[in-house]
Parts: structure tokens; sequence; C-alpha cells
């Protein structure tokens, strides 16, 4: 291929997809998203562009990369989402009334006790 396939140099290209590459390795382990392992085996593939000198390969290479991202895509926002929080709200609607009232009594006693302890000083 020529030399203005990419933007860069093929050094940095190659620096680039090796540190793209252990980056989604080191997130696949930690988090297990499956996500990241797309990512991991996308970005080295467009190495490939180097290796082979077709103009035919090269646009496969594009349409694999585009699919690559694309279920990448689906996979961040279907399977690997993250579970939703539970909610703090109580399905007892008594329950959900005395956790609510709970603060104002609190409020409330705060200043008897301030006043009981003014009281105490004075005497």
């Amino acid at each position: 291929m020529e030399n203005t396939l990419f933007p860069i140099k093929m050094e940095m290209h190659i620096i680039f997809a090796v540190a793209a590459t252990l980056v989604f390795i080191v997130q696949f382990i930690r988090l297990r998203k499956k996500y990241h392992l797309v990512l991991a085996a996308a970005i080295p593939a467009t190495l490939l562009a180097y290796v082979i000198d077709s103009r035919a390969f090269f646009y496969g290479l594009g349409v694999a990369e585009a699919a690559a991202l694309i279920a990448a895509l689906i996979l961040c926002k279907t399977i690997d989402r993250d579970p939703p929080e539970p909610e703090t709200t109580p399905e007892n609607p008594e329950a959900a009334a005395d956790a609510e009232a709970q603060p104002e009594e609190a409020d409330k006693a705060e200043p008897e006790a301030a006043q009981a302890a003014a009281e105490e000083s004075e005497a």
C-alpha cells in the first residue's frame, strides 16, 4: 500500500496498537467485559494493512474493523451493562412514611436537648 494510509508513521502506529491492546487486555482481566476483548483483537488487526499489499484486503479490513466497533458498542450497551442499583424506597408505604418522619423527629429532639443543656448550665 501507499505510505499515506495512516496519518502517523508505522513505528508510532505499532506502539499505539501494542499499548492499546495491553490496556484492553488488562481491562478485560479486571472487569470481564466482553467488549474489551473485541477491541483488544480489533486494534492490532489494523497492523495487517502493512503486511498484505492488496486494495481489496485493505477495504475488507476496514469493513471488519467497522464491524468490530459496532459489535463492541452493542456488547457495551447490552450484555456488559452494569446491573441497575436497587431502589432506596421500601415497597411498604407505611415504612416509607416512617422513614420520612424520622428526620423530622430528630430535628425536634435537637432543640429540646439544647434547651435542657442550657437549663443545666444556668443551675
